[in-house]
């Protein structure tokens, strides 16, 4: 491919992962994408393509769901075989496609706690004033209809890698964040797997939770709409931006957008490594064990190692 230096971001190159046409070099807080020459020139109507290279994203391989979402399912994927059904690239992409959405979500957060820190710094410094029977100029978030709709947008679809992945080992037809599908195809089909199934138990609220709120956005109902309300004003003080389903309590947008991307990076880890287990090629098996915290490289910060191991399989007593 040749060779270059990449001046943008800190230190040297931590990681380089491909997946279909896709090439991306890790930097600890840049990542750069890779256009190849056969995928610039497929057809080879020019000799001597050159490639390219460019920043893709302004985080790197210290980001969270790079490493725990893409960069980890990318060694497990290319370690060892998998069933035959089981498409390495398909389950590969689609992981990179939730680590894509899930950095998405991470930098629509930071911007908007970034703006409404903004608006906090005008109340606390003074600049809202009572003049007359007005409080003026009250503050608002610009494009909190754009932030709220691009949040919820993005964690489905995160939702929905997983939902693909599932459908693609287990040979299901579910695409959609129909959890509460895979749930009943999960028990009726993988009875033994009790804590798989217990985990997508003890999830299915949190998930409800997202689906419901962007699809409350996307297809409204008279009774169950997302109802969003930017900064307001009650006896208790300011009150910040909240997103509610109708006829359910408000919730504060900042706080939501914040546990439901730990929720996002937690769950689909956990479900990747489920999946991926379930689709190694016997007679090797998936041991996944967790790394120890001191033992973690915070330049990639990675959580759980593979072990291959063997069926143990009874002798033949004949």
């Amino acid at each position: 491919m040749g060779s270059l230096e990449l001046l943008e971001g800190t230190g040297g190159i931590i990681y380089m992962a491909s997946v279909k046409n896709i090439l991306e070099i890790y930097k600890k807080d840049v990542t750069f994408r890779v256009q190849t020459p056969n995928s610039l020139n497929p057809e080879q109507k020019k000799p001597e393509m050159p490639f390219t290279t460019s920043p893709a994203a302004r985080v790197g391989s210290t980001n969270p769901f790079v490493a725990r979402i893409f960069a980890q399912a990318h060694d497990m994927l290319k370690s060892l075989p998998l069933l035959e059904h089981i498409d390495r690239e398909y389950f590969l992409f689609e992981m990179y496609n939730c680590k894509e959405k899930g950095v998405s979500c991470q930098n629509i957060f930071e911007r908007f706690k970034q703006d409404y820190s903004i608006v906090e710094d005008k109340i606390k410094s003074g600049e809202i004033k009572r003049i007359g029977e007005a409080l003026y100029p009250f503050p608002s978030i610009e494009n909190l209809n754009w932030y709220a709709s691009s949040y919820l947008t993005d964690a489905k679809h995160a939702l929905q890698c997983m939902a693909r992945i599932y459908g693609h080992c287990f040979k299901s037809d579910i695409t959609g964040p129909r959890f509460d599908l895979i749930i009943k195809h999960a028990k009726d089909n993988l009875p033994k797997e009790v804590n798989f199934i217990s985990f997508l138990e003890a999830t299915q609220g949190n998930i409800l939770d997202i689906i419901e709120l962007r699809n409350g956005q996307e297809h409204p109902r008279p009774d169950k709409a997302t109802i969003i309300g930017n900064i307001s004003y009650s006896p208790e003080g300011i009150v910040p931006p909240v997103w509610q389903i109708t006829g359910t309590p408000k919730r504060p947008i900042l706080q939501c957008m914040e546990a439901f991307t730990d929720f996002i990076l937690s769950f689909c880890e956990a479900f990747f490594l489920f999946c991926y287990a379930a689709s190694v090629r016997p007679p090797l098996v998936a041991i996944i064990r967790e790394i120890p915290k001191d033992q973690i490289n915070p330049d990639l910060p990675i959580r759980y190692k593979l072990e291959p191991g063997f069926i143990k399989t009874e002798p033949d007593k004949n």
